[in-house]
């Protein structure tokens, strides 16, 4: 149905579309912006290779964090636990693993022992007495056990726990020391991700490795590494001086002619310096007798250089 209307409703039409037209050509123009963006975010995919690689190099960093929380968690668990051996005068937790383990080689073997030999009341109050020992370490629990054998099944299970106490020993020693390295190992790696390369040479990596068996892992690498480089650097200024040393030597040597005399030489004369002198041999000596004579005499006329007189 067709309204006549008039100019000013008209007009008053017009002005309530205007905005709505604006709107539908913003939200147009907006969506033709999102649909040229790459994956709707960037620009070009220059933009988006550097995104890529900044977030890539963000998830390595978080990587090698976690494993460094992973180390530090390990060696917190060593900490406590060799703590809690110390405290019951054990040297380390592998010393104290391997007490328990033999405490526990003996009881099985008293049980053992007292199925074959006593009775079934007797049988009940060892297996009562031997959960008590099991589950509380008390050596009054353990005498009251031995009283149900008699001194023979007694020496029987003290000569086997020696035996079994032998034979653990040697893997908890290994167990000990692989122990050992791989602390050892995380405590060098993170030594390695913060100074990259400098363990490379092998008598770096020898020293570092001595100091760590040598202090069972207590020292301090940034300290070590100071007073390598201090050693290094006068190793290096030392064998510096002593080369300039030999060339002015050298140079000295070259640059000094034998005096005319009355015995004629062809080429030029060597002679010798004090630290040479010292050196020679009783048969050296009495061939360079003569030419150790001239030297002093030529040094003390002040014809040469201060070398055997000095």
């Amino acid at each position: 149905m067709i309204q006549n209307l008039t100019p000013e409703e008209k007009t008053l039409q017009e002005t309530k579309m205007k905005p709505q037209e604006a709107d539908f050509g913003t939200d147009e123009l907006q969506n033709e912006t999102n649909s040229e963006l790459i994956f709707g975010k960037f620009k070009s995919m220059e933009e988006a290779f550097e995104s890529y690689k900044k977030a890539e190099e963000a998830l390595q960093k978080v990587d090698v964090l976690e494993k460094q929380i992973q180390k530090y968690e390990a060696d917190i668990r060593r900490y406590e636990e060799d703590a809690i051996a110390h405290s019951k005068g054990f040297s380390d937790k592998m010393a104290m693993a391997l007490d328990y383990d033999v405490k526990q080689h003996e009881l099985d073997d008293y049980a053992c022992a007292a199925r074959h030999m006593l009775s079934w009341p007797r049988q009940l109050e060892v297996c009562r007495l031997i959960e008590n020992c099991r589950v509380e370490d008390s050596d009054e629990n353990l005498m009251l056990l031995r009283q149900y054998f008699s001194p023979e099944i007694i020496a029987l299970a003290a000569a086997d726990i020696v035996n079994y106490k032998n034979w653990r020993q040697s893997e908890y020693e290994e167990m000990r020391q692989q122990e050992q390295k791989e602390r050892f190992n995380r405590k060098l790696e993170t030594f390695c991700a913060r100074f990259k390369d400098w363990l490379k040479t092998p008598s770096r990596t020898s020293m570092f490795t001595q100091a760590l068996e040598m202090t069972d892992g207590a020292v301090d690498l940034m300290a070590l590494k100071e007073l390598v480089e201090s050693l290094e650097k006068d190793a290096v200024c030392e064998d510096l001086k002593n080369k300039n040393l030999e060339l002015e030597n050298q140079k000295a040597q070259e640059s000094l002619l034998e005096p005319q005399n009355s015995i004629a030489h062809s080429k030029k004369q060597k002679w010798l310096t004090r630290a040479e002198y010292m050196k020679l041999s009783p048969k050296e000596e009495r061939e360079k007798y003569n030419q150790i004579v001239e030297q002093i005499r030529l040094e003390k006329e002040g014809l040469l250089p201060l070398m055997l007189l000095k």
